[in-house]
């Protein structure tokens, strides 16, 4: 099950990676269009009016997408900010208790969250819901990728949790 679980995990952070790269496509193709529009002002005293409609509501969306994909590969591989000061000071019995009901409570969070996330996932669906930009696109698909990405995340944290011996790997 373990190759499963890390391409599933490598997949998430694929995509999550995928969406910063397409920030960064259209932040810069805005930025080109800009340079295009002042240099036309400037040379013909006209601007063109160059932009990318919604730019930054796809930019908005994509990283929303990419954040949340991203989650499961960084736990996996002990990105994420533990609190790691207080749990090496304690004796080793003390520190798998300790680690465990972190778990524990991180696995009830993302999951009530995972959940939330697909119940207005599927409420924007079924409403139709858009975004309110000159481009309206369903809120539903970027949701849905965020949904996704919370649920591999609540997948790595029931791992670690179901194999203590599973270290994390940095």
């Amino acid at each position: 099950m373990r190759p499963v679980f890390d391409r599933l995990y490598s997949l998430s952070a694929f995509l999550g990676a995928l969406t910063l790269g397409l920030i960064c496509l259209v932040i810069s193709a805005q930025v080109f269009l800009n340079v295009v529009d002042k240099l036309a002002l400037f040379f013909t005293g006209e601007a063109i009016g160059l932009t990318i409609p919604s730019y930054s509501t796809f930019s908005g969306l994509f990283l929303a997408s990419g954040t949340f994909l991203a989650l499961g590969y960084t736990f996996r591989h002990g990105a994420h900010i533990r609190v790691s000061l207080l749990l090496q000071h304690l004796p080793s019995r003390h520190r798998r208790i300790a680690d465990t009901l972190s778990l524990v409570m991180a696995l009830v969070v993302v999951a009530v969250m995972t959940i939330s996330l697909g119940f207005i996932t599927w409420e924007a669906w079924f409403y139709g819901d858009t975004t309110s930009d000159i481009i309206a696109v369903p809120i539903w698909i970027p949701q849905a990728f965020m949904t996704f990405g919370s649920a591999i995340f609540f997948l790595a944290i029931l791992d670690r949790l179901l194999n203590p011996s599973n270290e994390i790997e940095s």
